[in-house]
């Protein structure tokens, strides 16, 4: 275990935003950088597993009382770089007190939602609220947005970074020129993503232009297909999980997100850098990041988001090229290396 010099810690390794980034994230260090590297993982879900076994990063679970026994020496290690990176994960940072150290937490959850959040998130986000001042040196937020938001509850402001999630731009997107899919819905059957509203809006859809064709990936979605009338069943698409979602963004017309609450929303920059329009929520992230080439809808209503679809503008390609360039391998990736390589003794 001595060898490791950087540790990062991760609720689990299931598709999603934070796994999504940490795979980023490490897939451009360098391979001795990621010889030295350990993820530990406190749920066995292995979406990602396989990935960083192709990185060349060894992972282990923390779950259990020896591998938490073991979890505990690490991050005590005063030679270790910890970083976390969802609130169950940063609370075991609390080891590391006292002990020399480097820790940086990263928060890839949006503003607090009472609707949607489990009570499990909710108590690890206030707890993170008070452990913000006493143990991370810096608290990395993936969008102005997130940071004020969590400001606002409670976490300390002295210690706030703003680092973007990164975005692959070294490779020009092959956009299909005859469009398979009109709708697009990436998202995982969580009540954050407002799967029910997506579909609500979908069956509108269909109703009122037959020929809709629909593509809904996403962890669980595949319930969803009950939703679906006999009559529209032909409309519809389910993928369930896939690992690479930018071809479906590069063959749909619009990618509609009904998203309750977004820490960063990649989806959304992935579908401009896609040429594929957007329909999302009128919220200060999704202005933050797309700016004025996303068509915003008012309430969370499905005639709202409906409307939204109907009287859509497409994307500028010379304004969405800045967009995209805030969210650069240097903007990013290379700030939040230089940031755990900073000593702080």
């Amino acid at each position: 275990m001595n060898r490791y010099k950087y540790v990062h810690i991760i609720t689990s390794l299931e598709s999603g935003g934070a796994q999504k980034a940490l795979i980023d994230f490490l897939s451009l260090q360098s391979e001795h950088v990621r010889s030295r590297t350990l993820v530990v993982f406190l749920i066995k879900k292995n979406f990602y597993n396989s990935k960083l076994s192709e990185l060349g990063v060894d992972a282990i679970r923390g779950a259990g009382v020896k591998n938490f026994y073991n979890l505990v020496k690490i991050i005590r290690n005063k030679n270790n770089v910890i970083v976390s990176w969802m609130y169950h994960a940063s609370i075991f940072t609390l080891f590391k007190f006292g002990v020399r150290k480097k820790v940086v937490w990263t928060i890839h959850h949006g503003k607090l939602d009472l609707a949607t959040d489990s009570l499990s998130t909710l108590l690890a986000f206030f707890f993170c609220a008070l452990l913000s001042r006493l143990i991370p040196d810096e608290v990395v937020y993936v969008s102005n947005t997130c940071k004020s938001d969590h400001i606002k509850f409670g976490f300390s402001a002295t210690n706030a970074v703003v680092i973007y999630n990164y975005l692959k731009l070294e490779k020009e997107v092959e956009v299909s020129q005859s469009k398979r899919f009109d709708v697009l819905f990436v998202g995982r059957a969580h009540p954050n993503k407002n799967v029910d509203l997506f579909m609500e809006f979908c069956i509108k859809l269909c109703a009122i232009q037959n020929r809709t064709k629909v593509c809904v990936i996403g962890a669980g979605t595949e319930r969803y297909r009950e939703f679906v009338s006999d009559k529209f069943k032909g409309n519809f698409l389910f993928l369930g999980e896939v690992r690479n979602t930018l071809e479906y963004f590069a063959d749909s017309r619009v990618y509609v997100c009904t998203s309750r609450v977004e820490s960063f929303g990649l989806t959304v920059v992935e579908a401009l850098r896609s040429g594929c329009a957007v329909v999302c929520p009128n919220q200060p992230i999704f202005h933050e990041i797309a700016g004025s080439e996303a068509n915003f809808f008012e309430k969370y209503s499905a005639d709202c988001v409906l409307d939204s679809y109907l009287d859509l503008t497409q994307p500028n390609p010379k304004s969405v090229e800045g967009l995209l360039s805030r969210f650069s391998k240097e903007s990013t990736v290379r700030r939040l290396t230089e940031l755990l390589n900073e000593s702080n003794f």
